[in-house]
């Protein structure tokens, strides 16, 4: 499934599952892969989150809740959802941000999905824990894509 995400992507998922054992889960929450995406500074949705405000440090602070307590129902709007997202080991929430970020990808025209694309995608999955964590600290859709396209913009011009 992992083929084709970037390495800081990949990167983000595996702390991602590591969260989830850690919690003697099998299945990572939304949590979870917030945890992943802020893990590696240098990534683009790291670098995003940092320039909108998030400090990471905070943002564990505040997942200090049992991460994915509210993400136990199923995908609201697609009931053949719960077997795949089983198959994958992971939360119905967590499993629709992957697929969030694949639309992201394909609307970017980008052959990778990114560590950003998991964060824009996190971003449109409406009450979750790691979106109302995000939430609380200012961030949202908009600003996200905003604040990605002028960091896009700086890595093309060179500054």
């Amino acid at each position: 499934m992992y083929e084709r995400f970037t390495d800081k992507a990949r990167t983000a998922m595996a702390f991602a599952r590591g969260c989830a054992e850690r919690r003697r889960s099998r299945e990572p929450s939304t949590t979870d892969i917030l945890l992943g995406l802020i893990h590696d500074e240098s990534s683009h949705a790291a670098i995003v989150l940092k320039r909108l405000g998030v400090n990471s440090r905070e943002v564990r602070d505040r997942l200090h809740i049992d991460p994915g307590e509210d993400e136990l129902e199923r995908h609201p709007n697609q009931p053949w959802f719960f077997k795949q997202w089983r198959a994958m080991r992971m939360r119905p929430l967590a499993h629709w941000i992957i697929e969030n970020a694949m639309s992201e990808t394909w609307s970017r025209r980008s052959p990778h999905i990114a560590s950003e694309f998991l964060l824009l995608g996190m971003l449109n999955v409406p009450d979750c824990a790691a979106v109302k964590t995000l939430s609380e600290c200012g961030v949202n859709y908009v600003r996200a894509v905003k604040e990605l396209s002028q960091l896009e913009s700086a890595a093309e011009s060179g500054s």
